[in-house]
């Protein structure tokens, strides 16, 4: 089965009321959807139903839930920061951030249009692989290699930045957020 998306991340945290551990989990999650999507192009012979629902699940996570993620740090993170004095590492790596999500994203949208078609009409697969498995490495290593240096670079210099009241405002601000998409 393809769809299997339940295992354990290594990049996991306790998301409870720390807006990093928040997207931390979202990053466990875009991991594992980027797994799903390898072995869409991986798998010999999958069934339609596979395809059709590991597609689903994909236009979904990649259509929706990402694009909030990258809303959280590029609006809500950087607005939590706005006017205050910080390191110039950070000040670089933020603008790398939010110049990579517009590298990623229009790649994440001609992946979409793949798994769209996919969701619909599954017994393509085979005709639409060839164009399926560039776009899966791209938008893998792309996103990959973005989430690592946010995790490396990011997310530990603004941890020390917030106090315990600024992380639970962020918290919430995440939260209502995706309350109002339903």
């Amino acid at each position: 089965m393809l769809i299997k998306l339940t295992g354990t991340s290594t990049h996991s945290a306790d998301p409870s009321d720390d807006p990093m551990g928040l997207l931390l989990a979202c990053h466990g999650r875009i991991r594992q959807h980027l797994d799903l999507a390898q072995r869409l192009v991986d798998v010999a012979e999958p069934s339609a139903q596979d395809v059709s629902d590991s597609c689903s699940s994909l236009v979904r996570y990649f259509g929706r839930a990402l694009p909030l993620h990258i809303r959280d740090e590029d609006e809500l993170l950087i607005d939590m920061l706005r006017g205050r004095s910080i390191p110039p590492s950070l000040t670089e790596a933020l603008s790398v951030m939010c110049a990579e999500h517009a590298v990623i994203d229009p790649a994440i949208e001609s992946a979409i249009q793949l798994w769209r078609r996919l969701r619909d009409e599954p017994l393509l697969l085979s005709n639409l692989r060839d164009e399926l498995m560039p776009q899966t490495l791209l938008v893998s290593t792309l996103l990959r290699a973005h989430l690592d240096r946010e995790e490396r670079e990011v997310f530990p210099a603004v941890s020390l930045l917030l106090s315990d009241e600024e992380r639970k405002e962020l918290t919430q601000r995440m939260r209502q957020r995706r309350q109002a998409m339903g």
